[in-house]
């Protein structure tokens, strides 16, 4: 017997292939609204061919692309870029607490002039 049939899908069915085993074991087992062994045997046969290949089929969809933060890759033409992971609680801090170092010291002015030139030294060491 087709699995598929036995099964009563499609061969396009994208569900979830042990939940409808489950609801036909219920209906079709001894304790079912309508008990039928020779039916429970054919579902099982069926589950069990259709199991890997369709857990292989639905996987599939799925890419998973392992890399370090900046590598690229292409999928169905278009590119992709993996994200830097987040930064620490600690990293994100010290420029907080540099900044208010510079307000306590220079005031507002000094923290404003100090700030810039931060971030123009960050730019000009990244090019290297």
């Amino acid at each position: 017997m087709d699995p598929y049939e036995a099964l009563g899908i499609d061969p396009s069915f994208d569900g979830d292939l042990r939940a409808l085993r489950n609801r036909l074991v219920k209906q079709y087992s001894e304790a079912g609204a309508t008990p039928d062994e020779e039916r429970m045997k054919a579902i099982n046969v069926a589950y069990e061919a259709l199991r890997d290949g369709h857990v292989a089929r639905v996987a599939g969809a799925r890419v998973v692309f392992r890399g370090r933060p900046g590598d690229a890759f292409v999928l169905d033409g278009r590119r992709f870029v993996l994200a830097r992971p987040p930064r620490e609680p600690a990293a994100i801090a010290a420029p907080v607490l540099a900044a208010g170092l510079l307000v306590l010291v220079f005031g507002w002015v000094g923290a404003v002039v100090g700030g810039a030139a931060w971030l123009l030294w960050r730019q000009w060491s990244r090019r290297k």
